[in-house]
């Protein structure tokens, strides 16, 4: 959260993908930027979520409610766009160097998050932020470390091969327990 406060300003126009109760988007929102984008899918059936920190998971037990409480929470605000769409198709039509900060935290997949890096390199500005969630584990502020590290992410992966093929770096790691990346776009 803190890293975001650099970022984001009223002139920005930004995205998180990968929303679910959109508690981070408060986050965001509370920066009254220009333009928010809130992309998820909320797909009907059973979701299971952890904070921030990888602790506290709870269990969901239908998506298009979850979106019912989005839009509820976030719908009366003029510069909040909410987005019931997959990250890939929502910046697929994204126009190129529209936004100047995008937030990732869908699935921890490598082929998906690579995906995902590579289509907001066209969609954020030059100077702007990608950045995202899950890059590795804190074990201080992460209870349940030894269960998630068994988990399969290819988040870092992804990250540190993106960067190495745009020859851009990661600029900024967050301290909370998944830890948060941030990549200023060249």
């Amino acid at each position: 959260v803190e890293l975001i406060k650099e970022i984001v300003n009223q002139n920005s126009v930004c995205a998180e993908l990968g929303v679910l109760l959109g508690e981070f988007s408060e986050s965001i929102s509370n920066l009254t930027p220009q333009k928010l984008y809130l992309v998820d899918t909320w797909d009907a059936g059973e979701i299971i979520s952890a904070d921030q920190n990888g602790n506290n998971f709870r269990q969901y037990k239908d998506g298009i409610q979850i979106f019912e409480h989005v839009k509820q929470k976030f719908g009366g605000l003029s510069n909040v766009e909410i987005i019931r769409s997959s990250s890939i198709d929502f910046l697929s039509r994204c126009p190129l160097d529209h936004l100047d900060f995008v937030y990732i935290d869908t699935y921890q997949d490598f082929s998906l998050t690579l995906s995902e890096l590579t289509l907001s390199r066209l969609a954020v500005k030059p100077g702007g932020y990608i950045c995202g969630h899950d890059f590795d584990f804190n074990s201080p502020l992460c209870d349940n470390f030894q269960e998630n590290k068994k988990l399969e992410s290819g988040v870092s992966d992804a990250v540190n091969s993106f960067c190495e093929s745009n020859d851009l770096t990661i600029d900024f790691l967050g301290l909370d327990g998944c830890i948060s990346y941030a990549i200023k776009n060249k």
